[in-house]
């Protein structure tokens, strides 16, 4: 019973802590775009394609982060 808590509560913590580490990550990588979206850069022709390209690369780059753990 005390190794099955004890396994438990390192499940819960490490499943917290990869949880922390991608909503940072996220975060992190959206602060880029949001910047990007308030100076106006998508509001030319061209625009929307672009966004969507940098969209996509900032997904690309979410997946490269390291130490996500199981999140």
């Amino acid at each position: 019973r005390r190794l099955e808590e004890q396994k438990e509560k390192l499940f819960h913590r490490n499943d917290q802590a990869s949880s922390d580490r991608c909503w940072a990550a996220l975060l992190e990588l959206s602060d880029e775009l949001e910047d990007q979206i308030c100076q106006g850069v998508y509001s030319v022709p061209g625009g929307y394609q672009r966004f969507l390209d940098d969209r996509q690369h900032m997904v690309e780059r979410y997946w490269q982060v390291p130490g996500k753990g199981v999140k």
